[in-house]
């Protein structure tokens, strides 16, 4: 049931990706020739010889939305980074398009055909309205998922392993956000003065060996295992059980004893490196930098398309 759900998900999210492009490609054109907020040409081009390139971009935004793990299923994503996922996304499509626009007329049309003119002007107006109606159709659908995960659709049955302060850390965030869709059925620890207790309703049900009977017993997707830093071998015995019953795994690493010192993670090729010698951004700052970042690589792509020919 879930994985049809997941699926209909997905579709939805192709469905509205390609809905938005081909609106945002028409409107592009309207505006580039129609508003009076450009010059015009002496010659406005016909629609249809706009419509030429609209299959290629049709089938260009979705295979690199996909490139990009939009169409993954993260239910923690957060609109602010899907946002710009979708803004980068939208600007490798964009300039993939222009490339392919380029490499066809010089090598593959005699004496630059008029027929295979394009506005640059129109695809950077395609490029900024595409950004605005995938996130749009993109939040509608969020909203609406959201809204029926709250209700009890959607939801994925997830079980905790260890009980103790990260344990109960990720209950609190799951319990906190509805909207990711997840039941936590219960706890597993080796502790057995914790066995039996029940923290923000969720009991702990079992100790670690258990876990090969619980999953028999009850319905679980995914196992979340929040052990302490020197328990990696009873995680990696977790995982395999996990994994022979094509379950999903998620570790959560034991980082509170570094929070303090508000530390970073990196990525060190593929590698989890935990960084104290840098301060964090957080909340506002971390955005602010994000749309630096964006706002810069959108000036040198800019200047790269006008360069380029």
């Amino acid at each position: 049931m879930l994985k049809r759900l997941n699926r209909i998900v997905l579709g939805l999210l192709i469905t509205s990706d390609i809905a938005a492009t081909f609106l945002a490609f028409y409107a592009a054109y309207q505006i580039r020739f129609f508003s009076g907020l450009v010059p015009l040409p002496p010659v406005i081009p016909p629609l249809n010889q706009y419509f030429k390139i609209l299959p290629l971009v049709l089938v260009l935004v979705p295979v690199v939305f996909a490139l990009n793990g939009l169409y993954k299923s993260r239910r923690s994503r957060s609109r602010i980074d899907e946002f710009f996922s979708v803004t980068v996304s939208s600007i490798i499509a964009t300039l993939t398009v222009f490339l392919s626009l380029l490499y066809w007329k010089v090598y593959h049309t005699p004496d630059f055909a008029p027929e295979w003119e394009f506005s640059r002007t129109t695809l950077l107006f395609f490029l900024g309205i595409s950004i605005v109606f995938i996130s749009a159709g993109r939040f509608v659908i969020r909203f609406g998922i959201e809204a029926l995960r709250r209700r009890g659709y959607n939801r994925r049955n997830i079980l905790i392993a260890g009980a103790g302060e990260l344990g109960r850390t990720l209950a609190d965030r799951i319990i906190t956000h509805e909207e990711f869709g997840l039941n936590a059925i219960g706890f597993l620890d080796d502790d057995e003065r914790k066995r039996g207790s029940i923290y923000q309703g969720v009991r702990v049900i079992g100790s670690l060996k258990d876990l090969h009977e619980i999953i028999h017993e009850q319905p679980i997707d995914t196992l979340f295992i929040a052990l302490p830093a020197g328990a990696y071998h009873k995680t990696l015995q977790l995982a395999e059980i996990a994994a022979k019953h094509c379950i999903g795994v998620h570790v959560v690493p034991d980082l509170l004893q570094f929070l303090n010192l508000r530390a970073t993670v990196e990525d060190f090729d593929g590698l989890p490196i935990i960084n104290i010698d840098q301060t964090p951004l957080h909340g506002f700052n971390r955005v602010l930098k994000r749309a630096f970042d964006i706002a810069l690589s959108l000036v040198g792509l800019t200047i790269t398309a006008v360069l380029f020919p």
